[in-house]
């Protein structure tokens, strides 16, 4: 049982003459129902009687949703189908498919499955990264006047929200720290906001802040959940650190230091929160199918002409990395130009149905378009000896691969590049230089991911050729067949959680 000692009691103007008393508690609530009995003792009321006022109310902690469609069970049903389809398939053809290579199919869809597994349930509600792309919420300042958040923004390389609660006590530890932040930054770098959230907040709340607090930053009213819906927080007391392509690039709950919000600012500049080490990630366990697709068609040979040392694991890496960049372009553009949180959040919605169409079009060819054209162009840049020794559909499978790993980690991370580059260019200075070198960093070691499955898919030697040069299509194909369900499930989901926090 808890008591009020030691405990801030706040008071809550309801209006109307009614005041809340209100008190924050460190007891975990377990989902379902539970009753809140209240005791209140006066200074002046009979000594002799434990509760001179006592209550008893009645709520639900709800369970978290998990969705109403699970992606492990449908997306493995769905892989499942799609080998028995493309082996019945392939047993009616002229000529039939070798049963080596079924077999092969059939450890495919086994490393496939995990990557069903990988996504998220269906649901109505998003989940959010922890570095999630903000809305441009609306504020309520008072009674007519409005601010949204790229206003707050401003001119500032970041934007520092303090979110609470009504009657919460975290107000004044966040408003101390804000207070210490502001003195430490040299230049007028950043902007600061607390923002009152909870549907039952009222425009009373901020004005009760307002006084209490006395702070020389904005107290604004979430008063549509808008910054609630979007932010990796949800409805708690917390710290966002949003950064101009409206990415939260740090937060932390109820409230943080001000050296720990001091370095997460700097490190915008750096980066932010986004990681290379993403592109390894996703091998284990949802990418490992990828080595079928990176099996070589015929055994090394030597060039007639000498070429550069490492030339043939330099092309892998550029034609790697620039199918990578390819897929992440979109979304590094809308980070840099100024088209507004609502836009990116369309482009990212758009992507997807790229992604079907990539899919849907590696089934019944082989390979995208795109990734045909661009090893095509790729091919054209290099020196005739290099042309004459390495053919083109090599360097297009290299972008092939490319491109596919591109889609998976822009799935695990859309704001990868989009942040990791496009907020350090936005940082200005230095930063935009820094922000290349990222960029060529992205390029390099999303390439070398690629070639590392060319270079573990090479280890069967001869058996490795044989079934790279008979099955190569067929891998392809049966990819691309079970990356359509899996891509629209993501799609749908992404439809939803645009919904979900505000977006339409």
């Amino acid at each position: 049982m808890e008591n009020s000692i030691g405990r801030i009691r706040m008071e809550r103007n309801l209006g109307d003459n009614e005041t809340a008393w209100i008190w924050t508690g460190k007891e975990q609530l377990f989902t379902g129902s539970s009753n809140l009995e209240v005791c209140v003792k006066t200074t002046s009321g009979n000594p002799n009687v434990d509760c001179h006022a006592f209550g008893i109310i009645r709520f639900n902690v709800a369970e978290n949703n998990d969705g109403f469609a699970t992606a492990g069970v449908w997306l493995t049903l769905t892989t499942i189908f799609c080998f028995f389809g493309i082996v019945y398939k392939g047993f009616n053809s002229d000529p039939p498919l070798p049963l080596p290579i079924i077999g092969a199919l059939f450890v495919m869809m086994l490393l496939m499955i995990p990557l069903g597994f990988a996504q998220t349930n269906l649901s109505d509600e998003a989940i959010l990264n922890e570095n999630a792309l903000l809305v441009d919420a609306e504020f309520k300042v008072d009674g007519t006047e409005f601010i949204t958040l790229s206003e707050l923004m401003g001119d500032s390389n970041a934007l520092v929200i303090g979110a609470i609660a009504p009657g919460s006590e975290s107000a004044q530890d966040q408003a101390n720290e804000f207070a210490l932040l502001l003195s430490q930054r040299e230049n007028d770098d950043i902007s600061v906001v607390q923002v009152v959230t909870g549907e039952s907040s009222l425009l009373s709340d901020v004005l009760s802040y307002e006084s209490q607090l006395n702070v020389s930053w904005p107290i604004v009213l979430d008063y549509n959940n808008e910054l609630v819906s979007s932010s990796p927080t949800g409805n708690a007391d917390s710290i966002l650190i949003v950064d101009k392509t409206m990415h939260v690039t740090w937060s932390e709950t109820p409230t943080a230091g001000s050296k720990a919000m001091n370095d997460a600012i700097d490190g915008v500049g750096t980066g932010g929160p986004t990681s290379l080490g993403t592109y390894f990630s996703i091998f284990i366990p949802a990418g490992l199918f990828l080595v079928f697709l990176a099996l070589p068609r015929q055994g090394w040979t030597k060039p007639e002409e000498p070429l550069p040392p490492g030339a043939l694991w330099a092309s892998i890496v550029v034609a790697g990395g620039c199918g990578v960049l390819m897929v992440h372009l979109p979304s590094l553009l809308a980070s840099l130009l100024p088209v507004g949180a609502f836009f990116a959040h369309i482009i990212n919605a758009v992507m997807f149905l790229w992604f079907i169409q990539m899919c849907i079009f590696t089934f019944r060819t082989g390979a995208p378009i795109e990734a045909k054209l661009l090893g095509s162009i790729l091919h054209g840049l290099t020196n005739k000896s290099f042309q004459e020794w390495r053919p083109r559909e090599d360097m297009q499978r290299d972008v092939f691969l490319g491109v596919f790993i591109g889609w998976f980690s822009w799935l695990a991370d859309p704001a990868l590049i989009a942040q990791g580059v496009g907020a350090t260019a936005l940082d200005g200075g230095f930063s935009i230089l820094f922000a290349l070198l990222i960029l060529i960093g992205h390029i390099l070691v999303s390439g070398l991911t690629v070639l590392i499955l060319r270079v573990v898919a090479s280890w069967g030697g001869s058996i490795s050729n044989l079934f790279g040069k008979f099955g190569a299509d067929s891998f392809a194909r049966f990819m691309g067949l079970v990356l359509i369900p899996i891509s629209i499930w993501v799609t749908i989901n992404s439809i939803l959680a645009l919904f979900s926090i505000g977006v339409f």
